[in-house]
């Protein structure tokens, strides 16, 4: 009987962390988070622009409607709009061109 465990790309990435011996920060760093709601236009515009396959350590993160539930996008940027693009100290909240661009250039980035 062959058993499959599905782990979340941050936990793998918290490990790795741990095993090379890297730091909160340093981890921190390596973590790309972006948060949408399904339903928000400007989230589903951000989702259309950009190949989130393309983008290392990239992560969507759907997000309840209620904005009193949106507790990861609140300790990970200090506010509750969507999208909401974190990487490491960088946050570009409630502006879906800004986090296009700036994921446009992650992009770029990772192909050369």
């Amino acid at each position: 009987m062959t058993v499959y465990a599905s782990i979340a790309a941050t936990d793998l990435l918290r490990l790795w962390s741990r095993l090379v011996g890297l730091s909160r920060a340093a981890t921190r760093r390596l973590l790309l988070k972006l948060f949408v709601l399904s339903t928000c236009p400007y989230c589903l515009h951000v989702l259309r622009e950009i190949d989130v396959d393309s983008i290392p350590g990239l992560e969507v993160v759907q997000v309840p409607s209620n904005h009193a539930e949106r507790t990861q996008v609140k300790e990970a940027s200090g506010q509750t709009f969507v999208p909401t693009l974190v990487d490491g100290d960088t946050i570009i909240a409630d502006d879906d061109d800004a986090i296009i661009r700036y994921l446009k250039q992650k992009e770029g980035a990772a192909a050369a």
